[in-house]
């Protein structure tokens, strides 16, 4: 029921963006006419439905403005546009009766504000995507601002990173307001950091549904606030601005508030309009409360407070949840301190077991991990919501695979279950003939049941490296232990090799597959699994796997892709040097939705640096000699020999390089990525290698 329930909903919001007519423009700037003298002068000449590709790193310090438009705005490959002391500010005048489109993709700010404001009666879909706004003290930046003041707007905020100080009460670092129009915003793996060292005025996220006309919905998933707010991390509002009753339905989960000591976490207020609040699988801690409710105004005319709390930890230092009395709730955990609700049945009230505040995922003893409700994850899901946690990883996995039954979700925004770990060859590790290297890590010893995906890394973030242009197979040994061996080579191994290890969580979407006569057809064999079939845009990682009794063997580099077969869409691995898939050659494969942290890496001149080698551009990568990204080859052009990837310290940047063929890596030549934040967490202790913590 869970599954294709997912399934259905990963198919239909797998690229989670708004549609863009395939018959628009693209224009670059700095360029050609209209293009060819300022930026504002290329907005004003681009056609509507145009895109325009900013292809500079100089300063960019006019203000823009861009009035009843439907216009794209997003960094050229390879370039980092800076837009410093200047307003971005995209509007539809109340005269205008069209539908307007505005979304911004990998821009920089520094103390700039972005506002994208409505007063139509059309339609507005604003989407930002991939922005960084840096505010300084005292810049009078606002952040990035949304206004729904006509009309209905629609807007996504997906993986954008603010830093700095609101400006005052009632401002955040994002805020959401529909102010006399229908607001549908969705905020999806924002990121958002108070600078200041002391509690400040304001909140990370905040929301106001107030006035005559106003309403819709929020939706809120896998964002973290980091810093003290007074009037909470995230602010939920009706009737804040005053004015006639509105009504909002909201819905938060999977986020993560870690506040500076004390105010609230999440706080939801209220006026006299309606709210639906929806508090799923959030983690708060550092706070003084956890969730609180509250009226801007006392008096007989209240508004009706409706929802439910489930599957949350809140760790508080006076109360967990205070003011929302009367509410359903169960499956939380409050960290020792009283909530102002009848707690439900299954309530966990003790320690956390985290592995800090401050880094608040369970530790493997936590009571959070596998004791929350899982079919409370349908509740989400039937509003979009992926099933992913807060670090963009599948949301419900076994603490190991070596235990029975289904997996249960854990309670708060982090899911435990995976494990990214290194291994290096050393002469201690491998077999007195030296064709095994063994591996030790208690995630995966003396269970057979594990799923492993290895990927070379050249230097492991050091300075030196080692060749290895070997393909190399997890092996298991039939009693007790997995290796690696070379793949249909009983050989030594070369020492100082390292190797990123993943070891997935067990679920329903990491499974295993073998090449039978039925399934495979030359180069290609076509998985059958409930977690791939039909889903067009999924991302997946596959590997080989073999052991003690398995005769088959593949010393061939492989990739995934997706094809339209019969009736739907069908994932198969592929020999990538076009030769046969032998029958019982067996694979492990693990699938997700699509998110910052699971992602696709493609080829192109830009992306490519002096050395042919691909640069992977990420913010928990770069300048992280330290992270151990695990990748697939993957899409329709093939990657002929082994691949590595290699930390570049002069650039601060991971690539990914290949061996044979002169090294050259072939322009379209995709590569699935996943990076695990705990991991990069723990290696670094800083989360954010980047300053946004």
């Amino acid at each position: 029921m869970l599954r294709s329930h997912t399934l259905v909903l990963a198919f239909a919001l797998a690229s989670l963006a708004f549609a863009w007519p395939a018959t628009a423009a693209n224009l670059t700037w700095p360029g050609v006419a209209p293009c060819n003298s300022t930026l504002q002068a290329c907005i004003d000449g681009a056609a509507d439905n145009d895109t325009l590709y900013i292809a500079t790193n100089a300063p960019i310090t006019d203000d823009i403005s861009v009035v009843n438009r439907r216009l794209r705005l997003r960094s050229a490959d390879g370039f980092r546009p800076q837009f410093r002391n200047m307003h971005f500010n995209a509007e539809t005048t109340s005269a205008h009766a069209g539908d307007v489109r505005m979304h911004l993709y990998g821009l920089h700010f520094d103390d700039c504000t972005v506002t994208l404001s409505h007063a139509g009666s059309g339609n507005a879909d604003y989407e930002v995507r991939k922005v960084e706004l840096n505010m300084s003290a005292g810049s009078g930046s606002h952040g990035i601002e949304v206004f729904a003041n006509a009309g209905t707007v629609n807007a996504l905020l997906y993986d954008n990173r603010v830093s700095g100080v609101p400006l005052g009460t009632g401002y955040g670092l994002i805020s959401l307001k529909a102010w006399g129009g229908t607001l549908a915003a969705r905020a999806d793996y924002n990121h958002l950091t108070s600078t200041s060292p002391a509690m400040v005025d304001g909140s990370g996220i905040v929301t106001d549904y107030a006035g005559a006309g106003s309403g819709g919905t929020l939706d809120l998933h896998g964002n973290e606030v980091r810093g003290g707010f007074n009037f909470s991390g995230i602010l939920i509002s009706e009737g804040g601005l005053g004015g006639a009753a509105a009504s909002v339905s909201a819905m938060l989960a999977n986020n993560v508030v870690v506040g500076g000591g004390g105010g609230e976490g999440i706080a939801v207020a209220q006026r006299t309009g309606s709210v639906e609040a929806m508090i799923y699988g959030n983690t708060v801690t550092r706070v003084g409360t956890g969730l609180i409710h509250l009226y801007w105004a006392a008096g007989p005319d209240i508004g009706p407070l409706t929802g439910s709390i489930w599957n949350n930890v809140f760790v508080a230092a006076s109360k967990a949840v205070s003011g929302f009395t009367g509410i359903a709730n169960d499956y939380n955990l409050f960290n020792g301190s009283t909530p102002d609700l009848v707690p439900g049945s299954h309530t966990i009230t003790a320690p956390a077991a985290l592995a800090s505040e401050e880094h608040p995922r369970p530790r493997a003893d936590s009571p959070a991990i596998e004791a929350g409700e899982t079919g409370r994850l349908l509740i989400p899901a039937a509003r979009g919501i992926p099933m992913l946690d807060a670090d963009g990883l599948h949301r419900l996995k076994k603490k190991s695979p070596a235990l029975g039954g289904a997996a249960k979700v854990d309670i708060g925004a982090y899911e435990y279950g995976d494990r990214v770990f290194t291994h290096t060859i050393t002469a201690g590790s491998i077999t007195a003939g030296g064709d095994v290297t063994w591996l030790a890590d208690p995630a995966i010893d003396s269970i057979a049941a594990a799923n492993l995906f290895a990927t070379s890394n050249y230097n492991a973030g050091g300075a030196a490296g080692v060749g290895n242009s070997r393909l190399f197979v997890p092996w298991w040994d039939e009693a007790s232990r997995w290796g690696l061996v070379i793949e249909g080579l009983l050989t030594s191994m070369p020492l100082g090799a390292h190797f990123d290890i993943l070891a997935a969580g067990a679920r329903d979407g990491v499974f295993q597959h073998a090449a039978t006569a039925a399934n495979t057809s030359s180069a290609g064999t076509q998985l059958n699994h409930a977690s791939v079939n039909g889903a067009a845009d999924l991302f997946v990682l596959a590997a080989r796997r073999s052991s003690l009794s398995d005769a088959a063997w593949n010393a061939h580099p492989i990739r995934v892709y997706n094809s339209f077969s019969g009736t739907q869409w069908r994932w198969f691995i592929r020999n990538s040097d076009g030769a046969t898939v032998g029958p019982g050659t067996k694979f492990s494969v693990y699938t997700q939705e699509r998110s910052p942290n699971a992602f696709t890496a493609t080829a192109t001149a830009a992306t490519l640096d002096g050395n042919n080698n691909l640069v992977l551009d990420h913010p928990l990568l770069n300048g992280v000699a330290c992270a151990r990204p695990v990748l697939t080859a993957a899409g329709l052009v093939d990657v002929d020999g082994a691949y590595n990837v290699s930390y570049d310290h002069a650039a601060q940047r991971w690539t990914v390089f290949r061996y044979g063929g002169g090294g050259a890596m072939p322009l379209g030549a995709q590569f699935n990525v996943l990076v695990d934040p705990k991991q990069v967490e723990a290696c670094n202790d800083v989360i954010f290698a980047d300053g946004f913590e």
